[in-house]
């Protein structure tokens, strides 16, 4: 049969340094039978040095960064924003319309790329408005058919950015287009993917999967503090003041039963600030397949998610990959999110015995002294318990393999 060759266009590169690009990576690298050509489009600016797998091929990089007189009017319009607040808006419409001319001229060269190349489907990579524009151009210039992946919705990344809602208004149009015009849509959640089948696009579900699980706890080292409960965080800090609720009701709740916290952070960047009530320990970020072994031997995972109304729509749809290693750990999850959470629905479904919202008013306690009381024996039950649920959910055979699938046929 001919080798698949499929062109992936996407402002995040299949590297596992970052957190998207660790979810391409594991797809690419998982179907050694087809070639990926990289399209970067690279409007955050990221390092130019990074690791693809053998199967991919990085085909063109697009910078959107200013230069020659798109830069020299940039400046100037900051400087002439310093004298005045209506100065100061001027410049921001002209900056923002430059931003938009620059997008839709890398949009046009892209579509002109993907013209040329001889598979019949593209696949886009969507984050953020700059990424919506360019695709649009793209894909209509490029007559070919296309699959629009996503993590997060628009809004999260357009609110964090500070964008006018007209913006918002005018992205999600477009995004919506490409989602009807789609012959596949990619989401992280069973939600995101409900929502999109309920608007008749094609969709299926797939994230950060794993390798089939196999029923082998020969390896798995448990580690009794009979002093403290040991927790573990991973990640980045996107949502401080509900961790800071989650670790402060932890750590009173572990005091009146005479116990202290320990935190262990794996990833980027430090704790948002030092509590007295718990200590911090940073091991710097890991491989994921490392993280799950090296973190299963403590006592319990944290989950903090966003509940401000802003993220209403991110809090629903998206799902966060690291909760996927902490089942993979097989430990106990405390989260601290709003009822309806993609993550709260989920795990109060499939992992309920194991799982606690601390956001809700009832059970904290209960549930931290099933934490602390837990034998050697019921946690490696509840390991083989989340590996079940592993298999069934997020697994090589449940996720990647219904997208190759349709790769086969549509490519």
């Amino acid at each position: 049969m001919k080798k698949l060759s499929i062109p992936i266009v996407s402002d995040v590169p299949p590297d596992p340094v970052y957190t998207g690009g660790q979810v391409l990576h594991r797809i690419i690298s998982s179907m050694p039978d087809v070639r990926f050509e990289f399209f970067w489009v690279n409007h955050l600016g990221l390092p130019g040095h990074i690791a693809v797998p053998e199967n991919g091929v990085i085909a063109r990089v697009f910078s959107f960064q200013l230069r020659g007189i798109w830069l020299w009017i940039s400046r100037l319009t900051r400087r002439l924003g310093e004298r005045s607040t209506l100065l100061r808006r001027i410049g921001l419409v002209v900056r923002m319309l430059m931003g938009m001319a620059k997008t839709t001229l890398i949009g046009v060269r892209l579509g002109l790329n993907l013209r040329n190349s001889p598979s019949r489907v593209v696949w886009f990579v969507v984050q953020g408005e700059k990424t919506v524009l360019c695709y649009t151009v793209a894909a209509w210039l490029s007559g070919k058919k296309f699959i629009i992946h996503q993590w997060d919705p628009l809004a999260w990344w357009m609110t964090h950015r500070g964008h006018p809602r007209q913006l918002h208004r005018l992205m999600r149009k477009l995004l919506d287009r490409l989602e009807r015009r789609a012959v596949l849509n990619l989401v992280p959640s069973d939600a995101w993917k409900a929502r999109l089948t309920g608007e008749g696009k094609r969709c299926i579900r797939i994230d950060n999967f794993f390798d089939d699980p196999v029923d082998d706890q020969r390896d798995l080292v448990l580690l009794t503090d009979p002093k403290s409960v040991h927790a573990v965080f991973i990640g980045q800090f996107y949502a401080n003041a509900e961790l800071e609720s989650l670790l402060n009701l932890l750590s009173r709740t572990l005091q009146a039963m005479g116990k202290s916290l320990v935190v262990h952070f794996f990833g980027y960047g430090s704790p948002p600030q030092v509590n007295p009530g718990y200590q911090f320990v940073a091991h710097g970020a890991l491989p994921r397949d490392e993280l799950v072994t090296r973190i299963a031997k403590w006592d319990l995972a944290l989950l903090p998610y966003p509940m401000e109304e802003r993220f209403i729509e991110t809090s629903t749809l998206s799902f966060p990959s690291k909760s996927r290693v902490y089942l993979a750990a097989g430990l106990p999850i405390m989260s601290w999110a709003r009822d309806g959470a993609s993550p709260d629905v989920f795990y109060r479904e499939h992992y309920g015995h194991h799982y606690h919202n601390g956001a809700s008013a009832d059970g904290t306690e209960a549930f931290i002294w099933s934490v602390v009381e837990a034998s050697p024996k019921y946690r490696r039950q509840r390991h083989a318990t989340a590996q079940k649920i592993l298999g069934e959910q997020f697994s090589y055979t449940s996720e990647l393999v219904p997208f190759r699938n349709f790769l086969v046929q549509h490519v």
